[in-house]
């Protein structure tokens, strides 16, 4: 199953339909199957093309810029989905507290960022590809990015780690050793191996989902 369905299909565990908004939207790829799956579509991004070209041709509301100057509404939002949007902000605490205040009663936020105590990051230490300021500002250990989140407010429903393909970082390492390797597919044993890792905490992403109680 793709990536970004397993995300929303998460999200819909907590709330089938309503306004979604998707801090982020690169692509626009997360916000067109959400509108598939007959969300209301919104979008906040700092790139003038999804907010022009983009927005026009999945026809979406994005707003220009930072959650945190957006213009919604209180309490106007029922699902707000910040995949790996957080570690990039300059702050992530008012990042979050708007959130709150942009969310209904009841909202849920996904959020998810790598996880800089996984088996990645412990392995490759300051070759983690992560460690990558000033594009990255933030870097979270599930402890921290819960902590965080509820000092915002909410309440946690769910926390979890997500696999990376562990082929892709041994091509790394060789890449990084000089050796070029043509790309082939992970082995059945590389995914088992990332899912393994994945359920026992260490994989390369964090995932917290959380809902608005007050």
């Amino acid at each position: 199953m793709p990536r970004k369905l397993r995300n929303l299909k998460k999200i819909e565990v907590y709330k089938k339909k309503g306004r979604l908004l998707d801090v982020g939207v690169g692509t626009g790829l997360f916000l067109n199957l959400a509108k598939n799956h007959g969300w209301i579509i919104y979008g906040i991004d700092i790139s003038k093309y999804a907010t022009s070209k983009l927005a026009k041709k999945i026809k979406a509301r994005i707003f220009l810029g930072d959650i945190i100057d957006a213009p919604f509404k209180k309490n106007f939002f029922d699902v707000i989905n910040m995949r790996h949007t957080i570690e990039h902000t300059k702050d992530p605490k008012k990042t979050l507290l708007k959130a709150f205040w942009l969310l209904k009663l009841g909202g849920i936020i996904y959020i998810s960022t790598p996880n800089s105590y996984g088996f990645h990051a412990r392995v490759f230490g300051k070759d983690w590809p992560h460690w990558s300021p000033p594009f990255h500002l933030h870097f979270f250990s599930k402890i921290s990015l819960c902590q965080l989140i509820r000092e915002a407010g909410f309440q946690i429903l769910m926390t979890e780690t997500e696999e990376i393909t562990i082929h892709d970082w041994v091509k790394f390492l060789i890449n990084r050793m000089g050796w070029r390797l043509n790309y082939q597919q992970p082995s059945t044993l590389s995914k088992n191996l990332d899912k393994l890792l994945a359920r026992t905490g260490l994989g390369e992403g964090l995932v917290v989902v959380a809902k608005k109680l007050t």
